[in-house]
């Protein structure tokens, strides 16, 4: 049973995976619909979030999200760039946040480079050297599935992801 769960879980999130990059969800296109569910998401993870303008920064700096989380012990301010990417995302995501990150006002924040594509070492290795953190589309899909719960019902509709109850029988 147990093997059973573990391949059925797989297999959603490959679909899931798929129909995100795809473009086969309700989200919003033109990448604010993935925008705004890497927001959501930052809120579960206990983030003030919003949603900066198209025009926010000068070019070539840009950010989707402006998260700031604080407690008694630490205070943590993040731009995120979001790329809605079917197959590899390259540099252009990371040099815009590390532009981003240059602008007045923003030299206390890190950033973040989330894309729903997938992510080469030379890639990798550029936002480890720049001090950027990278979410690739496996690690978002976990991260919504793990928030599937907190999420809106309006988000979870358009993902086409829901929480259904089920019993199993017990010997």
């Amino acid at each position: 049973m147990k093997q059973a769960k573990e391949e059925y879980l797989k297999e959603m999130k490959k679909n899931l995976l798929g129909n995100i990059r795809k473009g086969k969800t309700y989200l919003q296109v033109g990448g604010q619909g993935l925008e705004r569910l890497v927001c959501e998401l930052m809120k579960c993870e206990g983030y003030i979030a919003d949603l900066l303008s198209k025009n926010h920064f000068p070019k070539p700096a840009d950010a989707d999200i402006r998260a700031m989380k604080e407690d008694a012990f630490s205070s943590q301010k993040i731009l995120v760039q979001v790329k809605h990417h079917d197959g590899y995302s390259g540099k252009e995501g990371i040099e815009q946040i590390i532009a981003a990150l240059e602008q007045e006002g923003y030299e206390d924040y890190s950033g973040y480079f989330v894309t729903s594509g997938e992510i080469g070492e030379d890639v990798e290795r550029f936002a480890e050297q720049s001090d950027i953190g990278l979410i690739d589309g496996n690690l978002l899909v976990d991260l919504i599935l793990e928030h599937l719960d907190r999420l809106p019902e309006e988000l979870q509709d358009k993902l086409g992801v829901y929480l259904v109850p089920n019993i199993v029988s017990m010997r």
